[in-house]
């Protein structure tokens, strides 16, 4: 059966040359074989738990590092923060705004929705590149820009601080730039997938503001 070695950056060592720009290491950084994986099979790679796709002008067997798809798990990230912000009293305000809400009703479906987002996220890292997960992810990431427009607008409109606001202001929408920077700079996505996920995150935040009105 075939395999390959798969190498990562380590300190002290030999040379052995310079590994791929991908790897985003500078020539002739030492290397050591990483134990777990230096013999998994040649087809297998892609599919090997601790792989996040081969970026584009790799050379074949080579499994990039899943730290270097880390940034689709902003979009739970940003999830997690924002709700933190909301708990408190988001449910107050949108009682007095919309319709009638509860702490812990509000609690008993965010809790489902960020495991969902989560499991997202992860999937789109181990996937690396293209594919429904990471549409996926980058449709929640794009719904939480316009989450943050709803709030900040809000704000404005009704002269009363928005739960989620401050998050809104200074995590989701920057984290959003980066997001969508970081997926296009890296070909993560296509532009018809970028295109879908836009399409469904804006569809994902039309209902959950239309749910505030029930």
């Amino acid at each position: 059966m075939n395999t390959f070695a798969v190498m990562r950056p380590a300190r002290g060592g030999d040379g052995g040359g310079a590994l791929p720009r991908c790897a985003r290491l500078r020539p002739g950084t030492p290397h050591v074989f990483v134990p777990a994986l230096d013999t998994v099979p040649v087809g297998d790679f892609h599919d090997h738990p601790l792989s996040s796709g081969v970026p584009d002008g790799c050379p074949d067997g080579y499994v990039a590092p899943l730290r270097l798809s880390l940034p689709f798990m902003l979009p739970f990230v940003v999830y997690v923060l924002h709700t933190l912000e909301e708990l408190p009293g988001f449910a107050a305000w949108a009682s007095r705004h919309f319709g009638p809400e509860s702490t812990n009703a509000f609690a008993a479906y965010h809790i489902p929705l960020m495991l969902v987002v989560l499991l997202c996220s992860w999937r789109a890292s181990l996937a690396g590149r293209h594919g429904a997960w990471v549409v996926m992810a980058t449709a929640f990431q794009w719904q939480f820009a316009l989450n943050a427009v709803f709030h900040l607008s809000t704000w404005a409109a009704f002269g009363e601080y928005s739960p989620g606001a401050v998050t809104a202001a200074v995590v989701s929408i920057p984290a959003t730039a980066f997001y969508l920077s970081w997926i296009r700079r890296q070909a993560r996505a296509s532009t018809r997938e970028i295109t879908l996920a836009i399409a469904v995150g804006t569809l994902i935040a039309a209902l959950a503001i239309g749910f505030l009105f029930l």
